[in-house]
């Protein structure tokens, strides 16, 4: 539990002029977790450019219009991170809809996207990644190994080029611990984040856990139509016919345990199902239908559409979230019945 302890003490004692090392260390996790290969095992090499990315959609939401303005997200002026993506969002509520999710926008929007994560992964590298790791001003290691430090930093030209080493190395233990328990961890930094803003806005911070970091449905709206043609109708959990009228959109991976908005995280369901599935993954039935999907009909709807669809992104998450889950987990089947996972049963679905 060293990987823990060492988090839980920089949460604590670690230098947060900003919320980009939140950023980074949620970043990290979500990507310990989408990474996980088909036997079961978390990345040991990240690179910059893939934890921008992540940075871009953590920051997605939370510029937003709060109270008719937009969250302070530093103590400083130095805000380039969150510029960078309101920049992007604007343009995107222009071009392609206010409600887009950022993944919509990357499909919609490649150059501009591109640009804004090559914008924030420059701040990443000069300032959070090598100043992530120290507490009480003692550099201490545990989380990666990076090429470069605050003495000898790469120039914003081979960022751009791409002429610098850019993986982060993760330490022992640490890629395993952050998929095991990511559902646990990231709502700790998540809490940490909040506190953060609330107290640079002056802010209740009850007000602020929902908006910075909340799943919205009204965002799902395009594609909840064209999913329940591809369902034929039905209920994706119990399988029972579906009106329009009646049909919601459904993270097959609960967002609490993995934010993902891709099309292939998506299903329509009855509210009952929903309600009732609730935060829970769902049991190996599920999986198995889910896996079961026509990838080519996913592909076209997210085209038609410009939606993102990660397969394996999403597939990763699925990975690192059930096979790493431990000896009597309960898996939802159904209304109020569950049933003890069997890695038996989900490793072949998963591959």
């Amino acid at each position: 539990m060293v990987v823990v302890e060492r988090m839980l003490q920089l949460l604590q004692h670690g230098s947060f002029q900003s919320t980009y090392k939140y950023a980074v260390l949620i970043g990290i996790m979500d990507l310990c977790v989408e990474m996980t290969s088909a036997r079961g095992w978390p990345p040991q090499v990240l690179t910059t450019r893939q934890l921008a990315e992540k940075v871009v959609a953590l920051y997605w939401p939370q510029v937003r219009a709060w109270d008719g303005g937009r969250l302070a997200q530093t103590r400083n002026r130095d805000a380039a991170i969150p510029k960078a993506v309101a920049a992007l969002r604007d343009a995107a509520t222009a071009e392609v809809s206010a409600g887009a999710g950022v993944g919509r926008v990357a499909a919609a929007m490649p150059k501009r996207y591109a640009a804004t994560v090559d914008a924030v992964e420059l701040r990443l590298v000069t300032q959070p990644l090598p100043r992530l790791q120290r507490i009480n001003g003692e550099d201490t290691g545990w989380l990666y190994d990076i090429a470069w430090d605050l003495d000898h930093l790469p120039t914003a030209g081979q960022i751009r080029r791409r002429d610098f080493d850019n993986r982060l190395h993760l330490r022992p233990d640490v890629a395993t611990t952050f998929a095991r328990l990511h559902g646990l961890l990231r709502p700790f930094v998540e809490e940490a984040w909040a506190r953060h803003v609330a107290r640079v806005n002056a802010l209740e911070q009850d007000r602020l856990r929902q908006f910075l970091f909340g799943a919205s449905r009204a965002d799902l709206e395009p594609v909840r139509a064209p999913l329940l043609d591809l369902q034929a109708g039905r209920c994706f959990f119990c399988e029972d016919r579906l009106t329009a009228k009646a049909a919601v959109v459904d993270h097959f991976i609960p967002w609490s345990r993995h934010p993902d908005n891709g099309l292939e995280n998506l299903v329509v369901a009855h509210a009952d199902c929903n309600n009732h599935k609730r935060d829970h993954l769902a049991a190996a039935p599920h999986v198995a239908r889910w896996r079961a999907r026509d990838p080519d009909a996913l592909a076209q709807l997210a085209a038609a559409h410009r939606w993102e669809a990660p397969h394996d992104r999403t597939l990763g998450a699925a990975r690192g979230l059930y096979l790493g889950l431990p000896e009597g987990s309960r898996l939802w089947l159904e209304g109020r019945t569950f049933e003890r996972v069997d890695p038996r049963a989900l490793r072949p679905l998963l591959r």
